[in-house]
This record gives structure tokens, C-alpha cells and sequence, in this order.
């Protein structure tokens, strides 16, 4: 059988067609596939969908559609095994019966000889069903119909008109070896009802392996649904908690900031202090408390130069104390480096200096 998804052209012919009467396609049940490796499950609904797409097909190519082709044997899906691709007449009408899928044939000339003379009397259908990888498949496209003395499906009933009924025997001991053959058992010994139990057996066997694999298939969704979701949690709380240390660092760099200029926090301790308010467990209400109870390193209030009173309570008023005393130096008329140098060594302005240091810098 081919897959739904491939296209099927059909062979065209130009024989004039004779009609025929209502014949069985497949009865229903439970039929396995030449080669053993699958069951073809056949009920009613499965028939009702073939006759569905055959109607809605014809209804939409009107006298363009052709019908279901019939052949000799199955040259459109097999043609390595069926050479001859001539029609033997096509399927104009399809019911879904009680008992089975059932047709009405109209046959061209070479149909009608093979129905007068009996050459090939059982149908034996190609039909389509959704890719799977299951042991089961129910076929719902009737794809064509191929007239074979040797059909797959148990219970076919013959077309042909003549029949000769020394082939039935032959034709139903073909079938029972090759359904022991499926079922390992033994031709010569086995009963009919050896056979169904052995047939009902591999369909449960097939129904389990079936469920089984959807069974893992839902498991390894719902695992890959569980991670996916915790990816996310884990992603969320990494944002939350990104947000969270971003904001404590702004607060710590302002209130340290802050802590300079009021004098309490040197600018050598900056990045001391900044960073005890975001170590991991830090109790930033108090540490905030602690700063503003903290005394200044240095008077905040004015220096004392040589009779001169010079306001230090901030950074800025810091170096423009510096500044302006580099500035009377230098009106003394020395350059900017001996100023500034001389400055730093006296011992008025020791604490400036030490108040404004950076971390990493060393006195000149």
C-alpha cells in the first residue's frame, strides 16, 4: 500500500465498458498484508469513508472521473510483479454494506472475456491509509482493484461468472498455509479455530505494541512540556532577581554618594561601602542606619589656614580648598607642580587628601 500523501495517476483507456452486477470488494475484518508484517483492520467506517471520497471525487470531475480502475493484479502499485497495465473495466458505484465494502464494475472487452472465461475471479483491492508506523492500519481510499486467483483477504467472494469449483480447495488450503505461515503454525494440524486465536492473538499483541508507543509518546511530551515550563521559571526568576540586584546597586551607589558629600564616607571608601550594601544577605535598612550614625573621618565643618577659615563639609568644598591654596602658592611664583606637590606634604591638609583618595592612588 502506498501512502496517502503520494498521487496516483490513473491509466487510461478507451475500451467501451458492458455492466456488471452489485460484487463484494473486501468483506470486514481483520486482514494481514502478503508479507506478514502488518493487519489491515477493516470495518465499517473505514468503508463509509472510501465510499465518501469516491462520491465526492466523482461529484467534482463529473464525466471527467474514470472510476477506480480494475486490472489484472496490481500494476499501478506493484509494476515490477504486474507487467500488464491494461484496464479490465472500472468501479462506477460504491455502498458500505452490513457485511462489507461492495462495488458495481462495468467491464471493457477484455474485462468481459475475463468474466466469460474465468481467467482471474477474485477482487483483491489497493486501498490507502495515513502513514503510521503501528502494525494495525485501517485503509480508508479504495485506490484500485485488482482481479488475482490468490487473494490476500480471507472471505473474498470470486466476480468471475465462471468458476471452476475445483479451485476452491486449492485456493483455500493456499490461504491457510500462508495464514500459518503468519502465524507459525502448523498447516497439517491446525484447526480454523488455531488460526483466529492466533489472529485474534497478533492483534492484541499489535493493539498493545500500539498503545505502548503512544503511551511513551504522551510520557516524553509531558517530560519535554515539564522541562520547557521550568526553563521558563527558571528564566523568570533569573530576570526577577537581575531586577532586584540592579535596584539595590542604585540605591547603594546613592546613598553612598550621598555619605561623601555630607563627609561621613571618604572617596577611598566608596567601592568598600558600595559594595556591603549589595554582598549577598545584606541588611540594606541598616547598613543605611549605620552610615548616617556614622561620625565623619574629618571635620566637616571649616579648616583652619593659618588664621583663615576654610569650609570642608563637602568633596567640592574639599578640592577648592586644595585650589585655592595651590593658587596662593603659585602667586608666590612657583609652577603648578611645585604648588600642588608642596600642598599634599603639608601636614594642614593631610586629611583632605586622605578624604578624597581613590582606591588604587598613591600621593605624588
Amino acid at each position: 500500500m502506498k501512502p496517502k500523501d503520494h498521487l496516483i495517476s490513473v491509466i487510461a483507456n478507451t475500451s467501451a465498458f458492458s455492466g456488471g452486477d452489485w460484487e463484494m470488494v473486501a468483506p470486514y475484518g481483520e486482514h494481514p498484508t502478503s508479507d506478514g508484517k502488518r493487519i489491515q483492520s477493516f470495518g465499517k467506517p473505514q468503508a463509509e469513508a472510501m465510499v465518501a471520497t469516491f462520491n465526492s471525487v466523482w461529484h467534482k470531475l463529473g464525466t471527467g472521473f474514470r472510476g477506480v480502475p480494475i486490472f489484472h493484479g496490481h500494476p499501478d502499485v506493484d509494476p515490477k510483479s504486474w507487467s500488464d497495465d491494461r484496464r479490465l473495466g472500472k468501479v462506477v458505484e460504491l455502498e458500505a454494506r452490513e457485511d462489507g465494502l461492495w462495488c458495481k464494475p462495468e467491464w471493457n472487452a477484455l474485462g468481459a472475456d475475463n468474466q466469460r472465461e474465468g481467467w482471474w475471479i477474485y477482487p483483491s483491492p489497493a486501498w490507502l491509509h495515513d502513514k503510521t508506523t503501528a502494525r494495525v492500519v485501517k485503509p480508508d481510499e479504495l485506490l484500485s482493484i485488482g482481479m488475482v486467483n490468490t487473494p490476500n483477504i480471507s472471505g473474498s467472494q470470486p466476480w468471475a461468472n465462471s468458476v471452476d469449483p475445483e479451485t476452491e480447495p486449492e485456493n483455500e488450503d493456499i490461504m491457510k498455509e500462508q495464514l500459518c505461515a503468519l502465524y507459525g503454525l502448523d498447516p497439517a494440524t491446525a484447526t480454523d479455530e488455531e488460526i483466529i486465536a492466533a489472529a485474534k492473538a497478533a492483534k492484541t499483541a499489535a493493539d498493545a505494541e500500539a498503545n505502548a508507543s503512544q503511551s511513551a509518546a504522551d510520557e516524553k511530551a509531558a517530560k519535554e512540556e515539564a522541562l520547557r515550563k521550568m526553563g521558563e521559571a527558571n528564566s523568570a526568576k533569573a530576570a526577577a532577581e537581575k531586577r532586584t540586584k540592579d535596584t539595590i546597586a542604585l540605591c547603594a551607589r546613592t546613598i553612598v554618594a550621598n555619605a561623601i558629600k555630607t563627609g561621613s564616607v571618604t572617596e577611598a571608601e566608596r567601592e568598600t561601602v558600595t559594595n556591603s550594601f549589595t554582598a549577598d544577605g545584606a541588611d540594606i535598612e541598616k547598613l543605611a542606619k549605620d552610615l548616617g550614625d556614622k561620625k565623619t573621618e574629618i571635620n566637616t565643618g571649616f579648616l583652619d589656614l593659618g588664621g583663615r577659615k576654610v569650609a570642608i563639609s563637602t568633596s567640592r568644598q574639599r578640592q577648592d580648598a586644595i585650589q585655592a591654596e595651590v593658587n596662593s602658592r603659585m602667586a608666590g611664583g612657583v609652577d603648578y607642580t611645585t604648588a600642588y606637590k608642596a600642598v599634599q606634604r603639608d601636614p594642614k591638609f593631610k586629611q583632605l587628601f586622605e578624604a578624597m583618595k581613590k582606591p588604587g592612588e598613591t600621593e605624588g
